[in-house]
């Protein structure tokens, strides 16, 4: 309970207040801000102003809420956090997305995501204009660095995996070095994951792929991963690969700014 707002103000007082931003962004999350106020005050009324997608600045009003005041404020600091923090994921997602634009790369999320909000940060992912990588371990088999610790001397067990995986699901192998992209080759991988490469590697890698296509059994995706900040974006989308994908969409991006303004108050 709020015990500020549950003793100084009559329970019955009603009032107006409306969420504005205090930076430029992309909005998401207006549906979750709504939310936690109908949870405190199942009587409010709210107007959503905008759009989850839509790129705000300073003093834009997104979303106004009428119902008794001392429920409004009791929500107000986990609607601001759910809007704040799924704005920030959408609009870091927009850089990376406006860096590689006319590439033909695409931008996707990882599974770094924050412990019960992996679907709104992907939701706000796909609001930035970014695409969704596996939500879970189940949606497609992905061989990480680990895994081929694990069956080191055994790469029969790589090799016929594609063929051992349940109809439709696709396969991701990660490659480090040469060694490990032949592997990867020879894996029938649907998509090779090339993970922290210096970009000389990166270049040696891509080419080798594409050459890996041209024998008529088509090529597998080329995605890259592995720290990738924004300022590298663009060149490692030249290189001509198809996926990059980035975990500080999700586990580093800076909320945006939102506040809630007390707009009217009743009796």
């Amino acid at each position: 309970r709020d015990v500020t707002s549950r003793v100084l103000l009559p329970a019955n007082r009603r009032g107006q207040a409306a969420l504005v931003a205090g930076g430029r962004g992309v909005v998401c999350g207006l549906e979750y801000a709504a939310r936690a106020f109908r949870l405190a005050d199942p009587s409010c009324r709210i107007s959503i102003l905008s759009r989850d997608g839509m790129w705000v600045s300073p003093g834009r009003k997104v979303l106004e809420v009428r119902g008794r005041l001392a429920r409004l404020l009791s929500a107000e600091r986990t609607a601001l956090n759910f809007l704040g923090h799924l704005s920030g994921v959408a609009t870091l997602t927009r850089r990376y997305v406006r860096a590689v634009r006319h590439t033909g790369a695409k931008i996707l999320d990882t599974r770094k995501t924050i412990p019960g909000l992996r679907y709104a940060q992907k939701y706000a992912v796909l609001c930035g204009g970014g695409l969704n990588h596996r939500p879970d371990l189940s949606s497609m088999a992905m061989v990480k660095d680990n895994h081929l610790e694990a069956i080191r001397g055994d790469k029969e067990r790589l090799l016929t995996l594609k063929s051992r995986l349940p109809r439709g699901t696709r396969l991701v192998v990660e490659a480090k070095n040469s060694e490990e992209l032949d592997l990867a080759l020879s894996s029938r991988a649907d998509i090779v994951l090339l993970d922290n490469m210096t970009p000389g590697r990166l270049k040696a890698a891509v080419r080798k792929i594409i050459r890996s296509g041209a024998k008529g059994s088509g090529r597998p995706e080329i995605e890259v991963s592995g720290r990738i900040k924004l300022s590298a974006a663009r060149a490692i989308a030249r290189s001509g690969v198809d996926r990059i994908s980035v975990g500080a969409l999700t586990h580093s991006a800076r909320a945006l700014d939102f506040s809630m303004d007390i707009e009217r108050v009743g009796p």
